[in-house]
């Protein structure tokens, strides 16, 4: 694996000389919303009310409708429900490098 200067992984690199390639967990939040929550949720150590993770979930898909969701844009969308700022600020520092 391929890391950058803060230890962040970068890429990944597969045997066999293929190309290295970036993992976005998030792409997939249209077809596995709870799942990936559930991943976020454990990734964080937040906890969320059952409101809170409808709400979550929400506005996920509607970021999963305007594109490819990634860490940065699902955490911006929570940013601006009343409800969930702690978590997407939650969010960015267990998903995005400083």
């Amino acid at each position: 694996m391929n890391q950058a200067q803060n230890d962040h992984p970068t890429s990944l690199y597969f045997n066999g000389g293929q190309e290295p390639t970036v993992l976005n967990v998030f792409a997939s939040f249209s077809t596995q919303a709870g799942d990936l929550l559930d991943l976020i949720i454990a990734a964080t150590g937040f906890y969320l009310t059952p409101g809170q993770r409808a709400t979550a979930i929400e506005h996920g898909l509607q970021v999963a409708q305007s594109g490819e969701p990634s860490a940065e844009s699902l955490a911006a969308s929570w940013a601006k429900q009343k409800d969930l700022v702690e978590f997407a600020s939650a969010v960015r520092r267990a998903f995005i490098p400083v």
